[in-house]
């Protein structure tokens, strides 16, 4: 079933069943990938993923962090040929930053933590950060 939320949120015009079918399959890949992250929400959630970024792009997902390596969209798509994923940092102008390819569904949660978050002297910065004993 054709999730119109989202694609009415790609913005794309609605005129052929081609670009319909590949719409559903890009809203299914980026569901799918959600859920990858989501089986390690505590590391995920620590991105601070902006929700109200998150949309579907050919074959993935892109959505805006706010950590303490990197500020700024990450795309992760799917490779279908190897069944791998590879993720990229933008910056806020939409400059591709770092590309990294051949990652397994195992480590995607844990290389994009690497990418976006977590950094020398992660628990003093986040103890700084948050105010944290």
């Amino acid at each position: 079933m054709l999730n119109l939320v989202g694609v009415l949120c790609l913005g794309l015009p609605l005129t052929n069943y081609h670009t319909i079918m590949n719409i559903e399959k890009d809203i299914k890949i980026a569901n799918y990938i959600f859920d990858l992250l989501g089986l390690e929400a505590p590391i995920s959630m620590s991105w601070g993923i902006d929700f109200d970024s998150v949309q579907p792009i050919p074959c993935g997902v892109s959505f805006d962090v706010a950590g303490f390596k990197h500020k700024g969209p990450v795309q992760v798509v799917l490779d279908e040929a190897s069944d791998l994923f590879v993720v990229r940092l933008l910056s806020e102008e939409g400059e591709l930053l770092s590309t990294t390819e051949s990652v397994f569904a195992d480590d995607l949660v844990s290389v994009i933590d690497e990418l976006v978050e977590h950094c020398e002297n992660y628990e003093e910065r986040v103890r700084k950060e948050y105010g944290l004993l």
